[in-house]
């Protein structure tokens, strides 16, 4: 995998491929789920799907249109729903298989604002493909979260009514193994106690960012504020959790995370471990590459009641672009998700 460092949107022409012939992304009631497609010069794509989260469609609606009116005659749009990751799933490798791209093309994945259960899901697809295609994936940071409220006060979302394995990476756990639960903690405090509640571990890694390895410093000091909740929480369950480790982990380099979710792993062989990526979507992507290499790990997703869909966030300038496409070649054989 070949990582870039951080790159202006503004400069961004001169780091993009020069034909895209398949652009994927998410139009969610972020504008910066508008960030990619608006740098990205049109006329270097040849097909654009947008994914639209039909349960926050109402608040996303400014976003699909201007997404529409970027590619005006060579868009379509991909309704799935954040509470049915079947039908995405479904709808991903429908819309895979029908797309104006041959073997060896070039799609560009925004995996911005794709939840993280979402864009697992459709690098698993990605990968799985009978056919092989150059992949890059591109990320636009944000430069403040909930922008109305203060560090101690902030929620991106609220309540949580469903918690399972993600399609996809169901893991090896046998019912004779106690449960090593890791947490790479982000911005969402609840929906981490509620994980860590349902799965009840006996050992739990609970992971920060690395200050020199995050989006920002600002964001590295809000990642810290929720990661001592969350201690909090554990250590009064220190009857019930035989063990509290704490590491670090890159927000930044999906190569590093995986390193470091791999390592974590090993340190307690004989355990059943379950992953819960809930920090940004590039440790998301290091997630999927720790469960491709080590298919025993189980990814899980805590799904949310309610998003903060009017502050959730502030687009950034500044993106970063992968090359998936030695990673997801990796594989040894084709198979179905």
């Amino acid at each position: 995998m070949k990582l870039s460092t951080k790159i202006s949107l503004a400069e961004l022409h001169n780091y993009a491929p020069d034909k895209i012939d398949l652009f994927i992304g998410c139009a969610s009631f972020e504008k910066r789920s508008q960030s990619l497609a608006r740098a990205i010069t049109p006329n270097r794509v040849g097909h654009a799907v947008f994914c639209v989260n039909e349960d926050y469609a109402e608040s996303a609606s400014k976003n699909i249109e201007a997404l529409k009116n970027l590619y005006p005659s060579k868009h379509e749009i991909l309704n799935i729903r954040t509470d049915a990751p079947l039908l995405a799933a479904d709808h991903f490798s429908e819309t895979l298989a029908a797309a104006p791209i041959i073997s060896g093309g070039t799609i560009f994945v925004d995996i911005t604002t794709f939840t993280h259960e979402q864009l697992l899901i459709l690098i698993r697809i990605l990968r799985n493909s009978v056919h092989r295609f150059k992949i890059i994936a591109g990320y636009t940071g944000a430069s403040q979260y909930a922008t109305d409220l203060p560090d101690e006060q902030k929620w991106l979302s609220k309540g949580v009514d469903d918690i399972r394995s993600v399609l996809g990476y169901p893991g090896n756990l046998l019912p004779s193994r106690k449960l090593h639960l890791v947490v790479l903690a982000g911005f969402e405090s609840e929906r981490a106690e509620k994980v860590i509640e349902a799965y009840d571990p006996a050992i739990i890694s609970l992971g920060i960012g690395e200050q020199s390895a995050s989006i920002s410093k600002e964001h590295h000091a809000t990642n810290a504020v929720f990661h001592r909740k969350l201690l909090e929480l554990v250590e009064k369950k220190a009857t019930v959790i035989a063990k509290v480790e704490q590491f670090q982990f890159s927000c930044i380099d999906p190569l590093d995370t995986r390193r470091t979710i791999l390592e974590q792993a090993k340190k307690f062989p004989g355990h059943n471990t379950v992953i819960a990526p809930m920090n940004t979507k590039i440790s998301t992507l290091g997630t999927a590459l720790a469960a491709f290499e080590e298919e025993s790990l189980q990814v899980c997703y805590a799904h949310p009641k309610a998003y903060n869909t009017h502050t959730y966030s502030l687009p950034g300038s500044d993106c970063r672009l992968f090359d998936l496409t030695d990673e997801l070649d990796a594989m040894t054989s084709p198979a179905e998700l």
